[in-house]
């Protein structure tokens, strides 16, 4: 098998935005199986504790005059998380700060004060939605996830055969979504293609082993209320 051509191409996949009620609500379906109702009512509850700001808001982003205090906040909440011990992270604040798409109220952050008393007292619903908000602040404010995406194609005895991959340039903020999946023992979102290797173009391969694998494809899954 030789390898006559390889395509190399750099992508990003910026952080994801932060929670509006909505999002908050498909998400805590998703994780934990939360109806959209008991996301609400948890997220009521922090509220009224002043460990997180008002939930009934449609927006994305923080105000302007957030962003020192978004970026205390982020210091604050790191030895907090039981899956950040020991990280380090230098939030990139500007990414959620848009005073433009707030409107009466800005996205769901935690608080000042969660940062200061952490989940102590907490019942188990309210330390999941926590640490679900928590955890998208951090992606948020993180730098962007980079990497190299590959296609390879091979020409052996007259057949032509593509494999696509890619090649990591940066985690970004998807290295702390993945501590925060393993935390939860949860499977990785799926990426972006296997990880291959760094072929280059006329390379040869000798002996190489080949079998055929017969696959069944499964039908979608029901809805959930995400």
């Amino acid at each position: 098998a030789v390898c006559v051509s390889l395509k190399k191409e750099k992508k990003t996949a910026l952080p994801p935005k932060l929670f509006d009620l909505t999002l908050l609500q498909r998400e805590a379906n998703r994780v934990y199986g939360f109806t959209a109702k008991q996301t609400l009512d948890y997220a009521q509850s922090l509220y009224e504790k002043r460990f997180l700001t008002y939930p009934r808001t449609d927006s994305n982003y923080l105000t302007e005059d957030m962003a020192q205090t978004a970026t205390d906040l982020v210091a604050a909440l790191l030895p907090v998380l039981p899956f950040m011990q020991g990280a380090e992270l230098t939030p990139e604040i500007g990414r959620v700060i848009n005073s433009a798409k707030v409107s009466d109220h800005h996205a769901i952050i935690p608080t000042a004060a969660f940062a200061g008393s952490g989940f102590d007292g907490l019942p188990e619903s309210e330390k999941k939605l926590m640490s679900l908000v928590c955890c998208k602040l951090l992606c948020a404010s993180a730098e962007p996830y980079m990497y190299e995406a590959v296609t390879a194609t091979f020409d052996c005895c007259g057949h032509s055969f593509t494999a696509k991959g890619k090649r990591i340039l940066s985690e970004g903020w998807r290295e702390i979504d993945r501590i925060f999946r393993a935390f939860l023992k949860e499977k990785p979102a799926d990426g972006d293609g296997d990880t291959l290797p760094d072929f280059t173009e006329g390379q040869t391969f000798d002996g190489a082993e080949v079998s055929v694998t017969e696959h069944f494809t499964q039908p979608p899954k029901p809805y959930t209320e995400d």
